[in-house]
């Protein structure tokens, strides 16, 4: 088992296409892509926001590693 923050929703700082669901595996640094994984969810961090610049969702996404790296020392 590996702890990770999933993304699932359309990429609308991107190109609001179609639903896609993108994993980071914490402290994880292997090539699996295109590799099957099973995904558990333990609880939901935000909603889907849109952001302006792309370096802003770099940093919300920091922010939502960093809170799920709390969460996850509890589990």
């Amino acid at each position: 088992l590996y702890k990770s923050v999933t993304s699932v929703g359309t990429r609308p700082t991107f190109d609001n296409g179609e639903r896609a669901v993108e994993t980071h595996i914490l402290d994880f640094d292997e090539e699996i892509y295109d590799k099957r994984i099973t995904v558990g969810f333990l609880k939901r961090l935000r909603d889907e926001l849109k952001f302006d610049v792309v370096s802003e969702l770099i940093v919300q996404m920091r922010k939502d590693v960093e809170q799920a790296r709390l969460m996850l020392e509890d589990s």
